[in-house]
């Protein structure tokens, strides 16, 4: 073979090479929307994220939906202002009443019985476009689960304060007596601070003044606030999670017990919301919807009701048909 034709035929291969690679790439860009997942923006809590569950309802949505979900673990208080800044697609938080102005009222709790409620229907998909409601955010707010309140004291404690048959003769003797008792500010823990202000209620304790000066409203999140009892040597209440998060900090480590659990009024809500479907929402309501349902369908509830974290000899998060009782604030 001549020169020329060698080179003319290693210049016809290469030059095919190319067009097949540059066909491949093309074919690879127009089909990116089906191959590459979308995302979402989920905003929750540093206890949910630490506590192992979010690793194990998420997943299985992400596979499904062919959808990547972007946690944000934070504070309450922080979760709130990411919210407020409509900077998130799904909330899933347990703010109590500082979440009415995002997404209206709470939704209506059962009442409290002794048997469990029907589990949940299998999930059907995004149902009908909700109304949108006028100057919210948020829409759709759902319970969707319940966390495992207890009360915690100094491990050198052995008052008559761990013997109470119920939550609300627990709190009301810690706040009638001197006892030293630490509370997430409503600012900070709005959901655990309201939850409070109803056992409270049980008792005709209604305000700061019906309760022992010892009782103290501190303005940080339940970590915080554990950690600051430990040092002080003071009582709190907590998620469970968070306490047996802490167990191998040198800071709560064998300083604090737990002196009260297990009571029907003993748990937090958690709510999810989804965006409002305004029409200058920057958002993709639809598919955010599809994760709040998730959340609150069969196949999430059945994982929240079976989920028993490492460290833990029970599962400390309850799907929302769980028998809790919710007295008035």
């Amino acid at each position: 073979m001549k020169r020329g034709s060698f080179f003319a035929l290693r210049l016809g291969l290469l030059v095919s090479l190319l067009l097949a690679l540059s066909l491949l790439l093309a074919a690879c860009s127009l089909d990116r929307k089906v191959v590459e997942p979308t995302w979402l923006t989920l905003v929750t809590t540093q206890e949910l994220q630490d506590s192992g569950l979010l690793d194990a309802l998420i997943p299985p949505y992400e596979q499904a939906n062919n959808v990547r979900v972007k946690r944000l673990p934070v504070t309450t208080a922080m979760g709130l202002d990411y919210a407020r800044k409509a900077g998130v697609d799904v909330l899933l938080l347990p703010g109590g009443p500082a979440l009415d102005d995002l997404g209206g009222l709470a939704p209506t709790y059962p009442p409290y019985q002794r048997e469990l409620f029907p589990t949940p229907t299998a999930y059907a998909g995004p149902g009908p476009e909700p109304p949108v409601l006028p100057g919210k955010l948020y829409n759709e707010r759902r319970l969707a689960l319940w966390t495992e309140l207890v009360g915690l004291g100094p491990a050198d404690n052995n008052s008559d304060l761990t013997t109470q048959a119920d939550a609300a003769q627990y709190l009301k003797l810690l706040a009638l007596t001197n006892t030293l008792f630490y509370v997430p500010s409503p600012d900070q823990e709005p959901g655990l601070f309201a939850t409070l202000q109803g056992i409270w209620g049980l008792k005709g304790i209604f305000t700061a003044a019906d309760r022992s000066p010892n009782n103290k409203l501190i303005e940080a999140d339940a970590e915080t606030v554990v950690k600051k009892a430990a040092q002080d040597k003071a009582f709190t209440v907590a998620p469970l999670a968070t306490f047996l998060k802490l167990q191998s900090d040198p800071v709560v480590k064998g300083k604090l017990k737990i002196t009260f659990r297990i009571d029907k009024t003993f748990f937090e809500a958690y709510d999810v919301l989804a965006p409002n479907n305004t029409p200058n929402t920057d958002r993709d309501v639809k598919l955010a919807r599809t994760l709040a349902d998730y959340l609150t369908g069969q196949q999430a509830q059945n994982i929240i009701d079976k989920y028993v974290p490492p460290g833990a000899d029970h599962p400390l998060y309850r799907p929302y048909y769980y028998p809790v009782f919710v007295p008035k604030p």
